[in-house]
């Protein structure tokens, strides 16, 4: 995702949960990162973070997408010791019925693992994993966005959205847990 302002970091602890955002590490154009979790009591964020019950449920990032190597990254990592189900969706159709002005028209997403292999894709999300997809409740809500549902061992892992036929425009991606 790239910025166009300096670093500003708003964070908070509001009833065990730690919302971040972060704008901006480099200027004129930047990468961003951010960590968050959530706890059962309000408590400070390094102290939330290492509770053994802490867990992200959810996380997702809006950003454009460009063509080659501008397009939409986001990292995400299972940990512990047990395999998690998720579910990755890559929105564009569906960010212009919430005014959203050049939203991608038709987004891709594939999902690679630490070694750098790609492990799944998807274009639209009815043409595979239709079932699983609607069970979740969380199915996009144009056809022509893409959802993966998938369960993956304790590793990090990496989204990429792209744009169908070197399409532009500015794109949701979303990692859920689902177990």
């Amino acid at each position: 995702m790239r910025f166009s302002r300096r670093l500003l970091f708003l964070g908070a602890v509001v009833a065990g949960l730690v919302a971040a955002g972060v704008w901006s590490l480099s200027e004129p154009d930047g990468i961003g990162s951010v960590r968050a979790a959530q706890g059962p009591e309000p408590m400070a964020p390094q102290a939330l973070l290492a509770a053994s019950n802490s867990r992200l449920i959810n996380i997702s990032t809006r950003g454009d997408v460009g063509t080659g190597d501008n397009v939409l990254i986001a990292g995400f990592a299972i940990r512990g010791e047990t395999v998690k189900r998720v579910i990755i969706r890559a929105l564009g159709p569906s960010l212009s019925t919430q005014n959203v002005a050049g939203a991608l028209a038709d987004p891709s997403l594939a999902l690679v693992n630490s070694a750098g292999a790609q492990i799944s894709v998807n274009r639209n999300w009815r043409d595979n994993q239709a079932t699983a997809i609607l069970a979740t409740g969380l199915a996009p809500s144009s056809d022509l966005e893409s959802a993966i549902v998938i369960d993956l061992p304790p590793e990090n892992y990496t989204v990429i959205v792209s744009g169908e036929n070197d399409s532009v425009g500015i794109a949701l991606v979303e990692v859920y847990e689902l177990n």
